[in-house]
């Protein structure tokens, strides 16, 4: 029996669905469980400024605000994000949360072409949740099968929940639902370009770690 048998898609970067080589450097992309994966490889001695901002005409980022429309001048001026020294709202992204509508199988292939790591695969409440790791230091993948809609969900953590519901609301993000998370309360918003963003407050810290290991398929 074949891993099409299965409904297992097997890819790896060494064949990638799209390559684009650009100079000192290549840009192998996947596309799995709806969502499209990355690999850059660099030569030494490439750099942005060089290879990628001067053959586009750019120069600076300032430069490429300026080449905008002039009626939206003034909108990305007031838009676009300050760099000081005050304080993240956000903590971390600790999660990304995927819909899946076959879990075991996009678990499946997640680990065989990029050598996922399943941290807990459960299977309670008429539903499926897997978390992978994908890398090191990166954020945890969550497979769900009751997750609706096609676009991700990134979670993020927060020192205060409440606080945050505030600020997002008065930034104009939309309260999809309030939910409980195993590491504690949660709030999911959408903007209105369709993005979506989770952010949680982890009152129960220690819940996670006892799923680990745990395989229910």
């Amino acid at each position: 029996m074949t891993d099409a048998d299965h409904g297992v898609i097997l890819k790896a970067f060494a064949h990638p669905d799209e390559l684009r080589e650009m100079p000192l450097g290549r840009f192998e992309l996947a596309t799995l469980v709806g969502q499209t994966i990355g690999r850059a490889t660099y030569a030494p001695g490439w750099k942005w400024s060089e290879h990628v901002s001067r053959a586009l005409g750019l120069g600076s980022r300032r430069r490429a605000v300026r080449l905008a429309r002039p009626g939206r001048r003034a909108a990305l001026r007031e838009r676009r994000p300050r760099l000081t020294d005050e304080p993240m709202k956000l903590e971390q992204l600790d999660y990304l949360y995927l819909p899946s509508a076959d879990v075991a199988a996009d678990m499946a292939s997640l680990v065989d072409a990029f050598g996922a790591r399943v941290a807990f695969a459960i299977e309670g409440m008429g539903t499926r949740v897997a978390m992978l790791e994908l890398g090191h230091d990166s954020p945890r993948l969550l497979l769900a099968g009751h997750l609706h809609g096609e676009r991700p969900v990134l979670v993020y953590r927060v020192a205060d929940l409440e606080a945050s519901l505030t600020d997002a609301a008065a930034d104009g993000w939309v309260l999809e639902a309030r939910l409980e998370l195993p590491p504690g309360p949660c709030a999911t918003f959408r903007s209105s370009g369709g993005q979506r963003i989770a952010v949680y407050e982890a009152t129960r810290p220690g819940v996670v770690d006892g799923f680990m290991g745990r395989r229910d398929f």
